[in-house]
């Protein structure tokens, strides 16, 4: 049986956050969306670029950060395991590039909930 996807982010947590203001978390939802995806596709284009791997990872927790904010859980905890890898540099690079798709795959989700109208 499959497992059913975690969802992209923590309405509950995301509204306390914006206490309870709903269109004020559709706003900060909406902002993340809209600058995120610069900040990862900055990050692909590093990485395939071969940049030093610690200026990478600066970026990667900046964008960890706003994650948070809107209560991504799924996307921090991917973003978490990515700044770790490069901060570290403990794996190879087939491990840092399925992370970043995997950021990228849940971004989308992120993206396609805050489109749907469903906050």
């Amino acid at each position: 049986m499959k497992r059913p996807l975690d969802p992209p982010i923590t309405l509950d947590e995301l509204l306390g956050r914006c206490m309870g203001d709903i269109e004020f978390s559709r706003n900060i939802l909406q902002g993340f969306v809209s600058s995120s995806q610069a900040q990862l596709d900055e990050i692909a284009s590093d990485l395939a670029d071969g940049q030093d791997h610690l200026s990478i990872a600066k970026k990667v927790h900046r964008l960890k950060g706003t994650a948070a904010t809107v209560a991504a859980g799924p996307l921090l905890g991917t973003l978490q395991e990515l700044e770790h890898l490069l901060r570290n540099e403990e794996t190879g690079a087939a491990n840092i590039d399925q992370l970043t798709e995997q950021a990228m795959q849940q971004f989308r989700q992120i993206r396609d909930f805050a489109n749907s109208g469903a906050l």
